[in-house]
């Protein structure tokens, strides 16, 4: 039998109702609550007000390749402790920084 290609998830009824749970909390959170959230992480995006998306163009991009990397561990503790969620964005981002400053 040919594989459809597709990933099934299978969910044990905690999770889902962990889920239903934390749904229920960020549901009842403040806009301002949510933007504190959002200046608090240094991943996310700048909140845009008003009509600040007219005009915008979408602009894919481009597709990150998996890498096996060395790194000392004072450089990954670095990362860690500045983006927690997302370490490996993190410093993809600076080297992206890195090698734009170069040009």
């Amino acid at each position: 039998m040919a594989a459809s290609g597709k990933r099934i998830t299978r969910l044990s009824r905690a999770t889902l109702r962990a889920d239903a749970d934390k749904l229920r909390t960020l549901a009842g959170r403040t806009d301002a609550e949510v933007e504190a959230e959002v200046a608090a992480d240094p991943l996310a995006a700048p909140v845009i007000a008003g009509d600040g998306w007219r005009g915008a163009e979408l602009i894919m991009p481009e597709q990150t390749v998996v890498v096996s990397l060395r790194i000392d561990r004072a450089v990954l503790e670095h990362f860690k402790a500045a983006a927690p969620t997302a370490p490996e964005a993190a410093m993809a981002a600076a080297l992206k920084a890195w090698l734009d400053a170069q040009e």
